[in-house]
């Protein structure tokens, strides 16, 4: 396992890589008795546990909050989906075509969602999750959060980001249900806020301006916004920025 580990932090992707490593001179630095070959890595890969894995990562964040190791008094939770692996023919039942610029299917690979702790200081991954066949990310990353708030504890984080795709009302609802805040980006997904917070904003001097990394930010905020249907939210807050860089250039959401 050990030598596994050290592949993935010197990002050797091939079990060939890993193999040489161990071959070579360095094999009594890194404390690996004996010499194995492919077969022995894919056998250990393809049946490792990963809820031991995943309880030890727990863990170290966990230890890392008592240690005082987090830097801010708010702590955050970020999704966003993924990908990884490349095959050229469908090897198991998570492998999703990926397709070229015609249409046609030019290989395989594996789509996932990943949690990380951050907005502390230090940005720690926690969790991945594969989306199953023909299943959408937010599903993958509901089950995800599900289990992530189920190790770490409903005290543990503050608050979820994510990007627009997670602006439906079942997974801001589920968020809410263990206990966490939910941060996503407004996008066109949701027309009617998107149009309601551009005729409020547009026409309104900022509400603050800060200055983050020497880079000016202005700021529009507002929290009496209509929910949209199906929002159990008596309200919806909405956060525009406006970041300037030193070339007078900038970006905005």
């Amino acid at each position: 396992m050990w030598a596994w580990l050290l592949g993935i932090l010197l990002r050797d992707g091939s079990f060939h890589a890993i193999e040489a490593l161990v071959h070579s001179a360095a094999r009594a630095a890194v404390r690996v008795s004996r010499r194995f070959g492919d077969d022995a890595l894919g056998y250990f890969s393809e049946r490792v546990r990963p809820a031991r894995t995943r309880g030890a990562l727990a863990a170290v964040v966990k230890r890392a909050k008592r240690g005082k190791a987090f830097a801010g008094r708010l702590i955050g939770l970020a999704l966003d989906g993924t990908g990884a692996g490349r095959s050229r023919t469908a090897r198991c039942r998570y492998c999703w075509p990926r397709r070229d610029a015609t249409g046609d299917v030019c290989g395989h690979h594996h789509r996932l969602v990943g949690l990380s702790v951050v907005g502390t200081g230090l940005t720690l991954p926690l969790d991945v999750e594969p989306q199953g066949p023909e299943e959408g990310e937010v599903t993958a990353a509901h089950r995800l959060l599900q289990r992530a708030v189920g190790h770490l504890g409903r005290r543990f984080a503050d608050y979820v980001v994510a990007d627009g795709e997670y602006a439906g009302a079942p997974f801001l609802h589920a968020a809410g249900d263990v206990g966490l805040r939910v941060v996503v980006r407004l996008k066109a997904n949701l027309p009617t806020l998107w149009e309601a917070a551009r005729a409020r904003f547009l026409g309104e001097p900022p509400t603050s301006v800060v200055e983050i990394d020497r880079e000016r930010v202005e700021l529009w905020d507002a929290a009496d916004f209509d929910p949209w249907e199906a929002l159990w939210w008596p309200t919806v807050r909405v956060l525009r920025y406006r970041q300037w860089k030193p070339d007078g250039t900038y970006i905005e959401a």
